[in-house]
């Protein structure tokens, strides 16, 4: 798996999230109350995910994997993919520069597709 390919499936597992895909369909107080927000609505009102529930599943067991390793990747790319923030925005977050928040999520992706080809040579 290509890294390029890697970053467009972090892309439809952020959309994955905010859908509430995966989850029972019972709506939480506070999932009305981040649907109403319109800081949320350009997340909300997003096109569908193309990913399954499986794969996202499957990156969500990774991501949860990384954090004992590398929790400012994970941190990063969360707040990069899922809620949608901006590099700068992600180093303004966690107290880093432009620089340093585009290079933890190089890194989170570099580290998420070693999980993925770890995962198919040991299912080979």
């Amino acid at each position: 798996m290509k890294i390029k390919a890697t970053e467009f499936l972090m892309e439809q597992y952020g959309l994955w999230v905010w859908r509430d895909n995966g989850t029972p369909r019972c709506s939480s107080p506070l999932l009305a109350l981040m649907m109403r927000n319109p800081a949320n609505e350009k997340r909300m009102g997003a096109p569908a995910p193309i990913i399954s529930d499986d794969r996202a599943l499957q990156v969500d067991s990774f991501l949860s994997g990384l954090v004992k390793d590398d929790p400012e990747a994970v941190q990063s790319m969360t707040l990069y993919f899922v809620h949608g923030l901006t590099y700068r925005e992600v180093g303004e977050q966690m107290g880093k520069s432009y620089a340093d928040a585009r290079m933890l999520v190089r890194a989170g992706l570099s580290a998420i597709t070693a999980c993925f080809l770890m995962h198919s040579k040991m299912a080979a």
